[in-house]
């Protein structure tokens, strides 16, 4: 749960600086304020018209075209064709565009169908695209790209999750989930990828031995990152007499309540649990709840 609320929040982030990077080149004429209104304008425009299809009228015509898993498949390929398009031309970037079309879809009542059916085409084309990632690789640079790749990736495979532990400290979750949770997110994403092609296919970036660097550290944090996932918690114990420098949730907070007696012990708070606790509070007075999350546990 931690790692995706990092993920939609470096999403959002994505997302605000595709459209800083589209349109970067109106600000060079000057009347920056003019440009933020227009691409504010246009925006809402299209957010409001892609609403107002998505919740009226695709609900409509989607159940007719299901009736052929075909149909529905060109159907969702399609629509993010068309709003990639549309974006580009509007100036807003068709990587936006096609961002937009995959959070609509995933509001379809046949999000499932869709998903089965693009899956193989999507991992084809993950496939293609690493492989044309490392086809651009070029070590021209020599030596000179050594050391700062190591630096990335140094910074990608440690310092990341370590600050992604600390925020996790500072916000009250336990030591062990904050140690899972940054380390599952020690790797740079496709969206790094696609930032560094938006810049040179823009002319924003003229150093092409970047996308190079970018490939080799992306490459790299994403194979070493799978172990970190899959030997976590192997790894939690190895280095907990380091973590304990980390800030997490305190355990003496805890042991006063720990020295009580009680009637009823729920684990989980989340819809069942919270609705079993409404219905129990009126029989039972000592009721201990048990939650990882700072908000449960605050509340």
């Amino acid at each position: 749960r931690l790692s995706i609320w990092v993920l939609i929040i470096q999403d959002i982030i994505v997302l605000l600086i595709f459209l800083a990077i589209a349109s970067y080149g109106s600000f060079t004429g000057g009347n920056a304020l003019g440009v933020i209104g227009l691409l504010i304008a246009k925006i809402v425009w299209l957010g409001i018209w892609i609403y107002l299809i998505s919740k009226y009228i695709i609900p409509k015509i989607t159940p007719k075209i299901a009736e052929s898993q075909e149909f529905l498949f060109l159907f969702a390929i399609g629509r993010c064709m068309i709003l990639g398009t549309i974006f580009h031309y509007c100036w807003l970037g068709m990587e936006f565009g096609t961002l937009i079309a995959g959070i609509a879809l995933s509001g379809s009542n046949f999000k499932y169908e869709i998903t089965s059916k693009v899956k193989s085409l999507r991992d084809f084309f993950i496939v293609m695209y690493f492989v044309l990632l490392w086809s651009q690789v070029s070590f021209t640079g020599g030596i000179k790209i050594i050391p700062i790749i190591i630096c990335f990736t140094i910074f990608v495979l440690i310092i990341k999750p370590l600050i992604t532990m600390i925020i996790f400290g500072l916000m009250g979750h336990t030591k062990k989930n904050n140690f899972l949770a940054g380390s599952s997110l020690g790797q740079i994403s496709e969206f790094s990828f696609l930032l560094v092609w938006m810049g040179i296919s823009l002319g924003h970036i003229h150093d092409q031995t970047l996308i190079s660097t970018i490939t080799i550290v992306g490459l790299i944090s994403i194979a070493a990152s799978s172990y970190f996932i899959l030997y976590g918690n192997k790894l939690y114990h190895f280095l907990k007499p380091v973590l304990k420098y980390i800030p997490g949730s305190r355990k003496e907070e805890h042991q006063k309540l720990n020295q009580q007696d009680y009637e009823v012990m729920i684990i989980g708070y989340g819809k069942f649990g919270s609705n079993l606790y409404n219905t129990l509070i009126t029989k039972h007075k000592n009721i201990l709840v048990i939650d990882e999350r700072p908000a449960i546990i605050k509340h």
